[in-house]
């Protein structure tokens, strides 16, 4: 009679626990050689705690063992997956930001880049040719114009203003220009541009370039005589024709006033009322001559005065006799 063998006891089994033997299960979900599915819990287990509780047994110490490696398992998984999802939301970043993802995008960006480099040229072209300008207020230079003829004292002369065209930028102060322009005076810009007058030191010196390029002859007599570049041109040497014609013609008047230390002078054209009656005035209120006395001076240096610059001056002289509460003076109206 065959004997009956008694079967070995399980040491996956405590001594408490009658139940079979678990079979090894090939279940990819299940804890490697148990039949037991494992699910990746939310939080990490206390691995320590549960390995405590379990009792100390040659079947539980390999039991204990496994949730050791299932605990370093879980652990690096802990710490592998936030570098993965960085890792890989950087590579999407990166792959839809490359050119060639998308090849409208990329000839936007290719395009972009190119009119960005062209600007950054340009500008630095710009800027370098701007330093070597003349410039005035504003950035831009400034130029010459010819005054209108209005008959007043300013009557052709030549001025600097703003509104020339920089040779390298091309801009000018457009609105400086066309309200000039609208006023009646006349661009010059065949003699050059110019800085701003008060970038020069001394007077007159804003004309150098002027006269440099030939102006000389375009210099109305009147304005020669006013500034005395007859006596000390901005520029030694010129020869202003308007007003060696004048001269020739005797047409032009100088006033020296002669009381004590008075040095008061005056320059003009024989036809400028106006400085003539300034050189009337001033004998009369620097020096208080009367009309008599001060037109006989202005006679002895070719001065004549016009009707209306008697009746003006008689005028003035009755004013300021009133003023002193004194009698007209007969001889003043005589003409």
């Amino acid at each position: 009679m065959a004997t009956k063998k008694t079967p070995k006891a399980d040491p996956h089994l405590t001594e408490e626990e009658d139940v079979p033997t678990p079979k090894w299960s090939e279940t990819p979900q299940g804890v490697r050689g148990l039949d037991v599915p494992f699910e990746e819990p939310e939080e990490t287990p206390d691995w320590d705690a549960v390995a405590a509780q379990t009792p100390d047994s040659d079947g539980d110490r390999i039991i204990r063992r496994r949730i050791e490696v299932q605990r370093d398992i879980a652990e690096a998984q802990a710490k592998r997956i936030p570098r993965r999802r960085k890792a890989a939301t950087a590579a999407i970043v990166a792959e839809a930001l490359r050119p060639d993802t998308d090849p409208s995008i990329a000839s936007a960006i290719v395009t972009l880049k190119r009119e960005l480099e062209l600007a950054k040229r340009e500008i630095a072209k710009l800027t370098k040719r701007a330093e070597n300008e003349d410039q005035g207020e504003g950035g831009y230079p400034f130029m010459y114009y010819k005054r209108p003829k209005d008959d007043g004292p300013m009557s052709g002369w030549i001025v600097v203003a703003s509104g020339g065209v920089g040779p390298q930028t091309g801009g000018r102060d457009v609105g400086v220009y066309a309200t000039l322009l609208g006023k009646g005076f006349k661009p010059l810009p065949r003699y050059g541009i110019v800085g701003s007058p008060a970038t020069y030191p001394k007077p007159g010196a804003q004309f150098v370039t002027f006269l440099q390029n030939g102006g000389a002859k375009d210099v109305p007599a009147s304005q020669v005589l006013q500034l005395r570049w007859h006596i000390e041109p901005p520029l030694a040497g010129t020869v202003f024709p308007q007003y060696e014609k004048a001269l020739a013609e005797d047409r032009v008047r100088h006033f020296m006033c002669d009381e004590g230390g008075c040095d008061r002078g005056f320059w003009f054209l024989d036809d400028d009322s106006e400085t003539a009656g300034a050189c009337l005035d001033h004998l009369r209120r620097t020096h208080e001559y009367k009309f008599t006395e001060a037109r006989a001076l202005l006679k002895e240096q070719g001065i004549n005065l016009s009707a209306s610059q008697r009746a003006r001056a008689a005028a003035l002289a009755r004013d300021a006799r009133a003023a002193r509460g004194e009698e007209d003076d007969e001889d003043e109206e005589d003409d």
